[in-house]
């Protein structure tokens, strides 16, 4: 008789093996924030052009096999934050760091008048790390890539809208 395997062994185990790579690793998330999604957009004039172009090539180009794991923040903070306070901070000073440089260059492109005068960056640079890791997250659980279209499409009408 073959023996079935045990999904919620294999989840836990799993989870503390990322649990200890964070710990063990110290700050492997923010580094891989800051080079996928922040340092990426100096090479852009407008910062919703460069976070356009990383949405479309980091999450819409991505295999079916990533998109079904997720983001690998993501999971982390749905999994790990209820479970350890200490991880769960770091994990907050991670997202905080990307909503911290996200909005810092819109304020920049505030300045420069490539974003509407009204335009409240730091609200904004919330909607921008929300979008992303809801992106992954549907696209996870619909299992379907066509998806990730309608959902670029809508954010390109939301950056078009808040544009000067």
């Amino acid at each position: 008789m073959r023996k079935g395997r045990d999904l919620e062994k294999t989840r836990k185990e799993i989870l503390d093996v990322a649990f200890m790579e964070v710990f063990s690793h110290g700050d492997v998330i923010k580094p891989m924030i800051i080079d996928r999604w922040i340092s990426p957009l100096a090479d852009y004039e407008n910062p919703l052009d460069g976070i356009l172009k990383q949405m479309k090539t980091l999450i819409g180009k991505s295999s079916m096999e990533n998109l079904r794991l997720g983001c690998p923040l993501n999971n982390l903070v749905q999994e790990m934050s209820p479970i350890d306070e200490g991880f769960r901070k770091r994990l907050q000073i991670a997202l905080n760091l990307w909503i911290e440089e996200t909005d810092m260059l819109l304020k920049k492109a505030k300045k420069d008048g490539q974003i509407k005068a009204d335009v409240n960056t730091r609200h904004v640079a919330y909607f921008i790390v929300m979008t992303h890791e809801g992106i992954y997250g549907i696209l996870k659980g619909l299992d379907d890539p066509k998806a990730f279209d309608a959902l670029y499409d809508s954010l390109k009408r939301y950056f078009q809208a808040i544009r000067a």
